[in-house]
């Protein structure tokens, strides 16, 4: 061990070319890029380390958290690819009018003054983002009103849509999650949904397959595409659990911005039809 290696690198590092390990780590990093494979070894560690002594930890037991782990990325990865030609082709959209929650059943602590198109659809918004968390509103209407801007087909702070990377949505979650574990992974097994190692790539991922898209190419402002368009972001995001916590509050304020600034207007999908989208358990 080097004079300024820590234990969790020599570890990773033993864990990396041990016969009972390699191979799955081989495989991880071809799936995920080697840092984030190293990352994930290092994120084991932190997590065992909490209630464990390191030796206690085989490199089997090691191998078969990467195997898991790349089960379950490439998993996610493999739906988020499906609900990309549901999402161009319009189908998102016609599932989440087929399958509308009644405004009433959300839309519980409005403001007065007669509201109509933006603020109205922003007001609907952050109670149905918020849920009972009453005392969330006014921050959750605010922060959507700053990000939907008030002149119609504008871009806003983020970018069309949720912008080129992911990097605006990320200030977005600190901002509702404030508190939020530096990562979430499981030991124990029974999880289908990677740790915030390879959920983080994946929601990289997400932003990615818009990143190259002029703000030209993008629906005109009141196409129903819109609809489709909030629809994946919202699925795909909470699906592929890329922060430790708060996946789908983040996934709500994503759709919810997507589709106010594209229509002006607010609607939201019945629980029932989210969950089966969602697919938590793979």
């Amino acid at each position: 061990m080097g004079i300024f290696t820590s234990k969790k690198v020599t570890w990773r590092r033993g864990i990396q070319t041990h016969a009972d390990s390699r191979a799955q780590f081989d495989q991880l990093e071809r799936t995920l890029g080697r840092e984030a494979a190293k990352e994930f070894l290092e994120t084991v560690y932190d997590k065992w380390t909490q209630n464990f002594k390191i030796d206690q930890l085989k490199e089997s037991d090691a191998a078969l958290f990467m195997k898991t782990e790349r089960e379950n990325y490439t998993a996610r990865k493999l739906y988020v690819d499906s609900l990309v030609p549901q999402s161009a082709n319009g189908a998102l959209g016609t599932l989440l009018n087929a399958n509308l929650r009644p405004t009433a059943d959300y839309y519980k602590n409005p403001l007065r003054g007669g509201l109509a198109g933006r603020e109205l659809a922003i007001d609907q918004a952050a109670n149905w983002i918020c849920g009972g968390y009453t005392a969330g509103i006014p921050a959750m209407r605010e922060l959507l009103t700053k990000n939907i801007p008030a002149t119609a087909g504008h871009a806003g702070p983020m970018g069309m849509a949720l912008g080129r990377t992911s990097q605006p949505l990320r200030k977005l979650y600190k901002r509702i999650m404030p508190n939020a574990a530096p990562y979430r992974i499981n030991l124990m097994g029974g999880a289908k949904y990677p740790s915030t190692v390879g959920g983080s790539l994946l929601l990289d991922y997400i932003l990615d397959l818009t990143s190259g898209c002029a703000d030209t190419s993008w629906p005109a402002f009141g196409n129903a595409k819109w609809e489709s368009i909030a629809m994946f972001y919202l699925t795909s995001i909470v699906h592929v659990q890329g922060f430790t916590d708060g996946n789908k509050r983040t996934g709500h304020l994503a759709y919810a911005i997507v589709l106010i600034k594209g229509t002006h207007q607010f609607k939201a999908p019945t629980s029932a039809k989210e969950n089966e989208l969602f697919r938590m358990n793979g």
